[in-house]
């Protein structure tokens, strides 16, 4: 329903964008939210509500959560009428939380986990599922984790099942019978006969860290921060996938990219497909092509050779802007560049997306580097069905124009993040 820009709080069209903007979270915004008319509220001022309601949200989610831990640090022992607070979480401090809210006892495990610490890990969950059929796969990896327990595995129960779980799904387990899942559950660092190769993922890292030159974490697009060890073990396997490279310079910018069929020594042929992509600095390239570390030489050789060639290579991308696809080589280069889908907000991981034309081809769009980027199907939707404007001022800069009057910029990320280097003068506590 579309109504007259009015007032709101009694204040003039305009007036309580900027009022609500300067008060900080607390009593006085959650009153001034709360004298709100929604039915009175203009296009142009609906999203200054709806960023104030969510900070107010945030403070209180903070304050939420900051109980929880608390009530999972008090001292079991302690008499009621004490305060008896402890270091750690108790092991039963999640089920006060669950009784006293209603909550299964997972989600009180998982909110208090997440109120103390996040830990890097990810879920996967699903939804609509039969609930027969829910319940008979949940069975099967039950009796499979405890199947191994008993014979002679190490872990705790929730961990093989954790294990089972994701064996079942990324194809580890395709071909084993019970007995041969088993046997690889008790012996994960060695083959199994029978067993297939899992299913490779994208993974970008840094060449340094594959070198040891340092432990900085490796990425899984769209899901986050792997640990550099895992990061070593993951690309180990991945001899199969498309290895990508990326070269940056001082910043950690983008100054080109592209394949190399080089692999090192070591690196196995275990997963099925995949992607890697190496990140490295044009100075550590340059110390490294003239010193190349055992086993990497010809995939340094091969990256510093591309580097060399960059100037003349860019220049092939542009030129056939009358294509009505783009040429591997741009497709590929302009993934590299944008990281991720170019919508505000999205993670995906541009292997994923669509090359999408800022200026439609069917309107005369060249296929240049200006005016594609990497798109998911929803954000693309945005463009062409939801009423959104897009531009792109130069290449890899996009500027989204919404219904409701917001404006907002995106640009890839530094394919190398700086990061902080430990403080050697830390007290000692």
């Amino acid at each position: 329903m579309s109504v007259p820009a009015g007032s709101v709080l009694g204040m003039a069209n305009g007036q309580v964008t900027t009022g609500l903007a300067e008060l900080a979270p607390g009593p006085e915004l959650a009153a001034a939210l709360d004298g709100i008319d929604l039915s009175t509220v203009s296009n142009g001022e609906i999203i200054a509500v709806l960023q104030a309601r969510s900070r107010q949200r945030a403070h209180n989610d903070a304050r939420f959560l900051a109980v929880v831990a608390e009530v999972g640090r008090r001292d079991p022992c302690a008499r009621l009428d004490e305060v008896g607070q402890l270091g750690e979480p108790t092991r039963y401090g999640a089920d006060e939380t669950r009784l006293a809210l209603a909550w299964t006892r997972r989600a009180a495990e998982a909110e208090h986990d997440f109120a103390e610490n996040p830990d890097g890990t990810a879920v996967i969950t699903a939804d609509g599922l039969p609930p027969d059929e829910a319940a008979a796969a949940c069975e099967r990896i039950d009796r499979l984790a405890r199947a191994a327990k008993r014979a002679g595995h190490p872990g705790k129960l929730d961990q093989i099942r954790a294990d089972v779980f994701l064996g079942l799904l990324n194809g580890r387990f395709d071909n084993l019978d019970r007995d041969q899942i088993i046997t690889h559950l008790l012996h994960s660092d060695t083959d199994t006969d029978g067993a297939a190769a899992p299913t490779g993922v994208e993974v970008r890292v840094e060449l340094a860290t594959l070198l040891d030159l340092n432990d900085h974490p490796g990425e899984i697009p769209g899901w986050g921060p792997l640990h550099a060890h895992l990061t070593r073990q993951l690309v180990a396997r991945q001899r199969r996938a498309e290895w990508r490279f990326a070269i940056t310079n001082h910043t950690g910018h983008l100054i080109c990219g592209g394949i190399t069929r080089h692999r090192p020594a070591g690196i196995q042929g275990g997963a099925d497909g995949g992607v890697v992509e190496l990140h490295i600095p044009a100075t550590l390239l340059a110390k490294l092509a003239a010193n190349p570390p055992p086993g990497w030489a010809a995939v340094i050789s091969d990256l510093a050779r591309q580097y060399a060639a960059w100037p003349e290579t860019k220049q092939h991308l542009d030129q056939r802007p009358g294509r009505r696809l783009p040429t591997v080589g741009l497709r590929r280069h302009t993934q590299i560049r944008d990281r991720t889908c170019r919508g505000p907000g999205c993670r995906l991981s541009t292997t994923k997306t669509e090359y999408d034309y800022t200026h439609d081809y069917r309107y005369g769009g060249p296929t240049i580097q200006i005016n594609g980027g990497n798109v998911c199907n929803h954000d693309h939707d945005l463009k062409t069905k939801g009423g959104w404007r897009l531009e792109q001022p130069e290449p890899g800069t996009f500027t989204w124009h919404t219904p409701l009057g917001q404006t907002h910029t995106t640009q890839g990320e530094p394919v190398i993040t700086p990061l902080p280097e430990p403080d050697d003068d830390l007290p000692p506590f």
